[in-house]
């Protein structure tokens, strides 16, 4: 990797955060584009050229709801267990002691190469769906896709939370070593940097409800997209092919390693190098010893070369670079169990909608089929997207608020004061989760409101505008379903506290620098709730819209809404409350 000042605006974009949002978006929307490319030719190819019968049609359709189920507990554990980031160590540059500098860093090739995989793995799904001739090819590559999606939703969110995690304990590093020997640091009468090296710590809950996000966005997409060149005889697939070798150059030039802002400070020692160093605080420091205290670890490493910009191979303590298989602890407890409840319900609402709501804008509303999808699901759609989207960046306030109160606040803060912003921040996306549930709650049986009002336009447009204050609210509660259940599991596995702001620290090392990461795990369970949400609403959902009648399903969301979501949110806050 080129070195802090010396590197290319090329090299730089290739290692920027915002790259790898994007990276991380684009698979996430082509998940979305290729599952609704397959809603226009599904009907018409099984019901028509094969000659099959309604019932399986509606088999085919489940058999991706099946595969999510079984694949994505699977492949979440199957990740953390068998291809788990490599801890590498990082060789000294130029002019430094032993005890200068040796530290660990994170490598995120094995996820990459599973990334890849999955993008292998839809070119599959692509030239198969194009070519099946059969009812079971078309069974066959419906599981194609839901391993696809498994590997593409799990390790795309594994690997953003983890790089944004490497980065707050990049970012903690450099400002504790900044701040331990001052902020102008001279070397014979000389200054050799009189600014501090910034490390960009990207918004993990925001850009992760960005990438869930991009599914839909893909769907929206896809949709007229597909329908278009089906009608006209042209292959519906060709731009997700397309999409997915895009996807494919992108990740094969992507540059995981450290911020630069890091490269900036080791940098800075190897000018100093063991002259004298004045630290700003009227105190002296012979030999950098005391300037990047090493690891117990890293300094018994004898056999580590002082090479310059360039990577070490050799792990730590004998650990091996290879995917050998790792023990990962269990990351289900009573505690993840309640996070995942407004999961649950949230796409139970959402998916139950599906089968129901076209049937009841038909009865009521004489909605066409075109009016259903352009206008009342679209409506609701997008809704559901700047849901996600504005609850994203409420959950990162407490962040903004934390780097305000740095830049105003004095050495005199009180412990209290401390403590209570830690509160604040370790409960803000819990009470976040609880007014999602209670304005969701009371917003579902108003969709039955405007058909009993009124009638004609004013009736459809009140209907649109509530579908999608509702659409608003199952985003805005999704959202933090994902960075709050990781949180309460690192939580309790000790894996969430980043390195102090102390110069003695090492710069990425943590409870959690073996290598060793819960995160696909995670985000397995969290698809494996998803999947079993969407497989068990949609066929009750309809059978309680037969017998009881829409008010009667919109009744029953609220009811579990406010029993089931509030009480599993008072329990969590109190169980949190009596940990501290």
């Amino acid at each position: 990797m080129t070195r802090g000042k010396d590197a290319s605006p090329l090299k730089a974009l290739l290692g920027h955060h915002l790259y790898l949002e994007i990276l991380c978006c684009g698979l996430v929307f082509l998940s979305g584009f290729i599952y609704s490319a397959t809603i226009p030719i599904l009907a018409p190819l099984v019901l028509g050229k094969l000659h099959r019968s309604q019932e399986e049609l509606g088999l085919l359709f489940a058999f991706y709801a099946f595969g999510s189920l079984i694949f994505t507990p699977i492949v979440g554990y199957g990740t953390d267990r068998f291809f788990p980031y490599n801890v590498y160590t990082r060789k000294r540059l130029e002019g430094l002691s032993r005890s200068h500098y040796q530290r660990t860093a994170i490598d995120f090739n094995p996820r990459r190469g599973i990334l890849l995989f999955s993008l292998v793995l839809c070119l599959a799904a692509s030239v198969i769906y194009s070519l099946a001739g059969s009812y079971e090819w078309l069974c066959f590559v419906r599981l194609l896709q839901a391993l696809m999606d498994s590997f593409t939703w799990i390790v795309t969110l594994a690997v953003w939370s983890r790089f944004c995690s490497e980065r707050q304990k990049q970012a903690a590093w450099v400002d504790g070593q900044w701040e331990a020997y001052g902020k102008k640091i001279t070397l014979e009468g000389k200054t050799v940097r009189a600014s501090r090296p910034e490390v960009v710590i990207p918004e993990s809950s925001f850009g992760s409800t960005i990438i869930v996000s991009s599914h839909w966005i893909g769907e929206l997409c896809s949709l007229p997209i597909a329908g278009y060149l089906f009608d006209k005889g042209l292959w519906v697939f060709g731009p997700a092919v397309l999409i997915t070798v895009v996807l494919m150059l992108g990740w094969l030039v992507l540059d995981l390693s450290p911020s630069t802002a890091v490269d900036e400070m080791e940098m800075l020692w190897a000018e100093l190098g063991d002259s004298e160093v004045e630290t700003g605080y009227g105190a002296t420091n012979h030999s950098g010893a005391a300037i990047i205290a090493p690891s117990a670890e890293t300094d018994s490493a004898d056999s580590v070369d002082v090479v310059e910009e360039e990577q070490e191979t050799k792990p730590l303590l004998g650990a091996s670079n290879s995917p050998s298989p790792q023990s990962a602890p269990s990351v289900l407890s009573f505690q993840v169990g309640l996070v995942l409840v407004p999961l649950f319900l949230t796409i139970f609402l959402a998916a139950g909608l599906e089968p129901t709501l076209p049937v009841y804008l038909q009865s009521y509303f004489n909605a066409s089929p075109t009016e259903v999808g352009g206008v009342y699901f679209l409506a609701w759609t997008l809704c559901y997207i700047c849901g996600m989207m504005f609850s994203g960046k409420v959950l990162e306030l407490p962040i903004e608020w934390e780097k305000k109160r740095k830049d105003v606040i004095t050495v005199s803060e009180s412990e209290a004061q401390k403590a209570t912003t830690k509160s604040l921040s370790d409960t803000w996306g819990l009470w976040v989760l609880v007014v999602g549930i209670v304005v969701n709650a009371i917003v579902s049986p108003l969709l039955v409101v405007p058909a009993a009002i009124s009638t004609g336009v004013t009736a459809k447009v009140l209907e649109v505008v509530i579908l999608g204050i509702y659409g608003f609210t199952l985003g805005f509660t999704l959202a933090p379903t994902l960075p709050e259940m990781n949180r309460v599991a690192n939580k309790q596995l000790g894996l969430d506290s980043a390195p102090t702001a102390s110069g003695g620290h090492s710069p990425v090392a943590s409870d959690n620098s073996t290598g060793v990461d819960v995160g696909a795990t995670l985000y397995g369970i969290w698809c494996f709730v998803y999947s079993g949400a969407m497989l068990i609403s949609q066929p009750l959902s309809s059978a309680v819209y037969a017998k009881f009648g829409f008010l009667s399903q919109l009744g029953l969301y609220s009811v579990l809404m406010f029993s089931l979501g509030v009480l599993s949110m008072v329990a969590l806050l109190r169980d949190q409350a009596r940990s501290k």
